[in-house]
């Protein structure tokens, strides 16, 4: 009687190759997993924060009412939706996309119907800024 081990052998390497590529390429390795949105609110004015490049940045601002936050480097962080802020009645909001490594501030000013009427109202107005890096 015959042994099995030489078809057993030769079933082995002539398999195993196959479970990968035919061709002798190394399969890439799989990407890394977004990093999650950051989210930044009233209390984060005067911050700096680090995005990496796709990382998306949600800007949600309640506390008063606001002009809807905007980039001062749109090539850096480009705005992909807003909403809220003056003259609605919603609290503003935008979120940014990191889109090249740079650096840009997102800003938004405290806004008053009275401030577009005649005459003007003197109310003082409040900056909201963060300082955003994608290096």
């Amino acid at each position: 009687m015959r042994s099995p081990w030489p078809c057993v052998l030769l079933t082995i390497v002539l398999c195993v190759p196959a479970c990968g590529s035919t061709t002798g390429d190394r399969i890439a390795p799989a990407s890394a997993p977004p990093a999650p949105a950051l989210v930044l609110g009233d209390r984060d004015n005067g911050r700096e924060v680090m995005l990496r490049t796709g990382q998306r940045v949600m800007v949600q601002l309640t506390a008063d009412t606001y002009d809807p936050p905007t980039a001062d480097t749109p090539a850096v962080l480009a705005r992909t939706a807003t909403d809220g802020g003056y003259p609605t009645a919603r609290p503003a909001s935008a979120t940014f996309t990191a889109a090249m490594a740079g650096h840009s501030s997102i800003s938004a000013m405290t806004d008053r119907a009275c401030a577009h009427s005649t005459p003007r109202c003197l109310v003082a107005t409040r900056l909201w800024r963060v300082e955003v890096t994608v290096p």
